[in-house]
């Protein structure tokens, strides 16, 4: 199912990139995911979040799973040739401002988007990775079990429990990372040779607490996340950042100034 795209959205500069045809996911990433879910002791702890800020890699990139728990698991690692870590920090900004840019990004399974600080977003006193900071997106898109309202809440990394020194110490170029209705979510930028890899992990069934930085279980115990979303959230990382890495550094180049 495609999202709806109105007559007075098809006005718009950037109105021809929802023409645009879906860009096909890796083989090699969906192979991956075709071979099931990964043990959950090759995961990492959502305690141990840090550890994403270690050289190298991590036993598992692409996976998903189930935990013992109850909560879900979910890696990906997508390679965004031609894109930058201002072209990522300009994308979360620039995106929240109107529907059809949401649906640009994946017109299957993007249907529209809200902002609580528009203002904060255009502030340009702010710091561009620093203005997502605070601000919440209300999204409706369908990651695999039908068309749902989703809020993501985007937060500093010292507030989500992520070491600043370690930080300034990695090779890190950019770092977002959310609480949502109902997981923590990281996305992770490192510079590869011609562009940019894009590290994400989504830890379901959690938050962390912004004032302790404190890691909380909001699942009950005798619930457990339903290890097709774990999958089907994995296949749509994949989807939608693989299209966003062809489309980011046509659309930066020419909407840049036009936030």
């Amino acid at each position: 199912m495609n999202s709806y795209i109105s007559n007075k959205e098809q006005q718009l500069s950037y109105a021809k990139y929802y023409d645009w045809k879906m860009s096909s996911a890796p083989e090699e990433l969906v192979s991956k995911v075709n071979e099931g879910p990964i043990d959950s002791n090759q995961t990492i702890s959502i305690y141990e979040r840090n550890r994403l800020l270690d050289p190298g890699y991590l036993e598992t990139e692409i996976g998903y799973c189930c935990m013992e728990d109850g909560t879900g698991f979910v890696a990906s690692r997508i390679l965004m040739p031609g894109v930058t870590n201002t072209m990522f920090d300009w994308w979360f900004v620039w995106h929240a401002m109107e529907p059809l840019r949401y649906k640009i990004w994946n017109k299957e399974d993007h249907f529209g988007i809200q902002t609580d600080q528009r203002e904060r977003l255009l502030d340009s006193s702010i710091p561009l990775p620093e203005r997502i900071w605070g601000v919440t997106h209300i999204v409706e898109e369908d990651t695999g079990s039908g068309p749902r309202n989703i809020r993501i809440r985007f937060c500093s990394p010292e507030s989500m429990g992520f070491d600043l020194k370690k930080l300034k110490l990695s090779n890190t170029s950019s770092l977002l990372c959310a609480n949502g209705d109902d997981a923590v979510m990281v996305h992770y930028i490192r510079p590869i040779e011609g562009g940019v890899e894009l590290r994400s992990r989504f830890w379901l069934g959690y938050n962390i607490d912004l004032q302790t930085k404190e890691t909380k279980k909001i699942i009950p115990d005798h619930i457990q996340v339903p290890l097709e979303e774990t999958r089907s959230l994995l296949l749509h990382c994949i989807k939608e950042y693989t299209h966003l890495a062809k489309l980011l550094p046509v659309l930066y180049k020419e909407e840049k100034c036009n936030l």
